[in-house]
């Protein structure tokens, strides 16, 4: 240590050699003294600091002055007899004010007290070690590490103390404190923080147990502000959301920010259903009124999740519930409160259940390629296929998609299954005539990550020959929130070769502006519409306008879910074309529908043959 190497160099330079090996052995004795130094009980350490204090005081001096903590000596009636410059630093007490000083004026504690009584009646030099406050000059306590032993010098018997000053290590654990349990952006409690405050409320049973909720409140696609202002505005409007959620609390409610776009509440005076919901409502107050943040102005939208605290719930438990409440909320679109009942967390084990399975799913290769033909009306050739996955579960069960999708893009997985189809339906294609095309429904996730549409780029150009038989079906839905970054994407993809459907067209929000935004080359018109044919005149005139409108603006326009003869003669009276549904057939596993394409193409080949013979 270097407080080791100043008090060497100072005994060196003042003390007699006799007496520098008693120093080093202070200095290395084991425990040390908090941590300045300990004072041997053997009569050699007690002997070498009798000739310290006896034959040379400047040696003693420079000892003493050395040491980085405070060194104190006392005469047993209890008045200072020898101080280092750490007493002025620390205390305040120049040299002149020492004179009379007191230990009992410098700790005034009962514990000190104690120790002092204690080490009055020592017979050894045994180092008595505890915590206390020194009062200083001006009355201010000062929190100290303390070592105190009595010694018996040339002078007589004293009671030596040795004092490290805590301040500063209270001040770095209370700036940790701060770091583990507060966000430094918003300075609110963190989830840490926010757990650790509700399980003293639950363990204090604030308001009864059963009248406190959890509620955590999701910032409505958060990332788009960010995108606009920045992230430095981003955190302005972050800040002004925590302050209004704030002045919306009583005193015994709290608001913690949770994660970036995610804030926890604290909620008194809750204790049914209706209160809960009513206080989730009273959350998304907070966002009625438009952020105003560098002169632009922005309104939020927020769902939120309410639990109820149930007794022998901890806070990781009321939090999770809390989650499972915003999951659903989430589920049901903006400015939506959800209220957690059993059941949620039921289907939130089930859907993590299904996420371990999808992953597991994929490294054990247990997806499959079904087709399912797209025909021409009139004479029922096929002349495409859609893709569809299917997943052969350990159970034996062969599950179709909507069993599995929605978790997958909840959890990602999606764009994992969206390769993977992919790169099975080109090579699928490679083996079919180049006649047929192949359908492949891509997720919004998908389009929205670059590195997948970067590898989707390379294996088009690289695999899909000839070009332009590989299409790719997008929902309406997928077009909105971030229509600009999958603008780009699409116009990327069909550089690179393939064609971009509009599924479930008539279902989704702004159609035809889609038509014209985006480098669309045909819609498939919801079974919904194909069902109601003729139950319904309205739905027949909107296909008819649909099939019309595709035939002006040069779209391939094909009819989902044709089921029965009846539908399939209507759809042919209005104009349509290309269908596809189980009149037709079901989806089939790929080398089955490679059969059949197989066959169709061979017979069409050999009556081309007989007709021209």
């Amino acid at each position: 240590m270097l407080w080791n190497k100043v008090a060497n160099s100072a005994v060196r330079r003042f003390a007699p050699r006799q007496l520098q090996s008693g120093v080093s052995k202070i200095q290395q004795a084991k425990p040390p003294l908090f941590p300045v130094f300990h004072l041997k009980r053997d009569e050699e350490m007690v002997r070498d600091l009798a000739l310290i204090n006896g034959s040379d005081a400047h040696a003693l001096t420079a000892f003493t002055e050395a040491l980085p903590n405070l060194f104190l000596e006392f005469d047993l009636a209890g008045s200072l007899v020898r101080a280092n410059r750490q007493l002025e630093l620390i205390a305040g007490y120049s040299t002149p004010e020492r004179d009379g000083l007191q230990y009992s004026r410098l700790f005034q504690g009962l514990v000190a007290r104690a120790h002092w009584e204690q080490a009055l009646r020592s017979t050894d030099a045994s180092t008595l070690s505890f915590s206390e406050e020194l009062t200083t000059r001006v009355g201010r306590s000062v929190p100290l590490l303390m070592g105190m032993a009595r010694v018996e010098l040339a002078a007589g018997a004293r009671i030596i103390v040795s004092a490290a000053d805590l301040r500063a290590q209270q001040a770095a654990e209370r700036h940790l404190m701060r770091l583990a349990f507060f966000d430094p952006l918003t300075r609110l409690p963190n989830r840490e923080g926010f757990k650790q405050q509700l399980g003293v409320r639950i363990g204090n049973g604030l308001k009864r147990v059963e009248n406190i909720a959890v509620a955590l409140l999701d910032v409505t696609r958060f990332r788009a502000i960010n995108d606009a202002i920045g992230h430095l505005g981003g955190d302005e409007v972050l800040c002004c959301l925590a302050s209004r959620l704030k002045a919306l609390l009583n005193t015994e409610e709290m608001v913690a920010h949770i994660s970036e776009d995610e804030f926890a509440i604290l909620l008194t005076d809750v204790s049914d259903e209706t209160q809960a919901v009513n206080a989730g409502q009273r959350l998304l107050e907070a966002m009625r009124e438009p952020f105003v943040i560098r002169s632009q102005k922005f309104t939020l939208n927020a769902r939120v999740g309410v639990a109820l605290v149930a007794a022998g719930l901890d806070p990781s438990a009321c939090l999770r519930d809390a989650d499972n409440a915003l999951f659903d909320a989430k589920e049901a679109g903006l400015s939506a409160v959800r209220v957690f009942d059993h059941s949620m967390r039921v289907a939130n084990e089930e859907r993590l259940r299904m996420d371990t399975q999808l992953r597991a799913a994929i490294a054990n290769e247990e997806f499959r390629l079904y087709l399912q033909p797209i025909v021409n009306l009139k004479d029922r050739s096929i002349i495409g296929f859609e893709a569809l996955l299917r997943w052969a579960h350990p159970s034996g069960e062969l599950l179709n998609s909507g069993k599995f999708i929605t978790q997958a893009e909840r959890s990602g997985v999606i764009t994992i299954l969206d390769e993977w189809v992919m790169r099975a339906a080109i090579k699928w294609l490679s083996g079919a005539p180049n006649s047929c095309y192949c359908n492949v429904n891509v997720s919004a996730l998908s389009l929205l990550n670059t590195e997948w549409v970067a590898r989707v780029i390379e294996l088009l150009r690289t695999q899909a020959k000839p070009l332009g038989r590989l299409r790719l079906e997008i929902t309406e839905t997928a077009l909105l929130g971030c229509a600009t970054a999958i603008a780009r994407t699409l116009d990327q993809l069909v550089d690179a070769g393939a064609q971009i459907f509009l599924d479930d067209f008539g279902t989704g929000f702004s159609s035809l502006s889609h038509l014209q935004r985006f480098p669309i080359e045909g819609i498939k018109v919801d079974r919904s519409f194909v069902t109601r044919l003729y139950s319904s005149a309205r739905d027949r005139r909107i296909v008819s306008a649909m099939v019309g409108l595709a035939n002006d603006l040069g779209l391939s326009l094909t009819a989902e879910g044709v089921e029965t003869e009846a539908q399939r003669t209507c759809l042919m009276e209005i104009g349509c074309e290309l269908a596809q549904g189980y009149l037709f057939g079901q989806p089939v596993a790929a080398q089955e529908a490679l059969g059949a394409i197989m066959k169709q193409h061979i017979e069409g080949a050999q009556k081309c043959s007989t007709a021209t013979a």
